[in-house]
């Protein structure tokens, strides 16, 4: 419908899809309340470069049609010139995945897991990495800002990395 409505002048507002191509399609009249994936891509691979320099990492994915552009740019972003050991594992939604990956993550821990996945794989994957006793930071981009999972306890020690700048800054309030 965002050709139709852009033809009309009428405004949208997008609250939740992070793809970037909607937006490029629809400049005038698109507004976005969540950032793109490719905000998310910058933001990740600036704070890898900076606080995970030489250290190994782990992308934590599902193989879906939504999350695949957000997987695609960080494979580009992290391989030219950042000085970082990452890895991608993609999580299927099948029982036991969770533990089996844990395990496997377990064998050659990483520094950081990052999580490119829904919820519902969170709040699995994340007691399935303590129950091994991985130490890695765990992170997650703005998927991870719901209710649901914060009023679990799943959540507790995970980190949320999202492309916001100060309040105080003239360019964000623009």
């Amino acid at each position: 419908a965002a050709p139709i409505y852009a033809k009309a002048d009428v405004m949208q507002f997008m609250p939740t899809m992070s793809a970037v191509g909607i937006t490029w399609r629809n400049p005038g009249n698109f507004f976005r309340i969540a950032e793109t994936d490719e905000q998310s891509t910058q933001a990740l691979s600036a704070h890898l470069a900076g606080e995970y320099r030489g250290k190994k990492v782990a992308i934590v994915y599902t193989d879906t049609f939504y999350m695949r552009p957000l997987i695609e740019m960080l494979r580009a972003a992290l391989t030219p010139g950042i000085p970082i050991s990452a890895r991608f594992e993609p999580l299927l939604d099948v029982p036991g995945a969770t533990e089996r990956l844990a395990n496997k993550l377990q064998r050659d821990p990483p520094d950081l897991i990052y999580m490119a996945l829904d919820p519902d794989l969170i709040m699995q994957l994340v007691p399935s990495l303590r129950n091994v006793g991985l130490k890695a930071n765990l992170m997650g981009g703005q998927r991870l800002l719901t209710y649901r999972l914060w009023k679990s306890a799943t959540m507790d020690g995970v980190q949320i990395i999202a492309p916001l700048s100060s309040l105080d800054d003239p360019e964000y309030r623009k």
